[in-house]
């Protein structure tokens, strides 16, 4: 009985080794990278997701986001369709859901750069709860940072945003979480 159950064991392993593709190829597998690449001019990287450094001086400080594509791509914008914010929890399915509300309405692009202008301020009226910046460094608030780690020099909280980009010829690509530090 002992050395059917042996006998049966190694055949089982051969048809599992011999029935088994070498390479796989389905979707679940491979990375989402876009063939055309969107880039934000200008913005730092020191974990996963760019970022800007945004002072905080009232609700009058200024964002500036630039989005760019390489020289060396055939593609252009045509428009930004989609941009929320939040905290660093949105996803690029918060993109593509009816809600959060769209940050800004679609935006007619052309060309190879793109440069959208707000204000804390601005973002604070579009964002509700604790995604709200607040005038001074709150140790509590969401998104606080101390500037703990030896490359920042200034308490800081972080706030993200997302963009749904429509490309000359109608592909659509959601660019990674672009995050901004708001320094105290």
């Amino acid at each position: 009985m002992k050395n059917i159950f042996h006998k049966l064991t190694i055949v089982a392993l051969v048809v599992i080794s011999v029935s088994c593709k070498d390479d796989f190829d389905d979707d679940i597998v491979k990375d989402s990278i876009p063939t055309t690449p969107i880039l934000f001019t200008g913005a730092y990287s020191v974990g996963f997701y760019p970022y800007y450094t945004v002072p905080y001086n009232g609700a009058t400080s200024p964002i500036t986001i630039t989005l760019e594509i390489p020289a060396s791509s055939p593609r252009t914008f045509k428009s930004i369709d989609r941009m929320i914010a939040g905290t660093t929890s949105i996803l690029p399915s918060t993109v593509a859901a009816a809600t959060p509300a769209n940050y800004f309405p679609p935006i007619s692009a052309s060309g190879k750069t793109v440069v959208i202008n707000t204000t804390i301020g601005e973002f604070n009226t579009k964002v509700t709860g604790t995604t709200v910046i607040p005038a001074t460094w709150v140790s509590t608030a969401a998104g606080a940072v101390p500037a703990s780690p030896p490359t920042f020099v200034k308490n800081y909280h972080e706030r993200a945003f997302m963009f749904r980009v429509i490309l000359d010829d109608d592909s659509i690509i959601i660019p990674e979480q672009l995050r901004i530090r708001v320094s105290y």
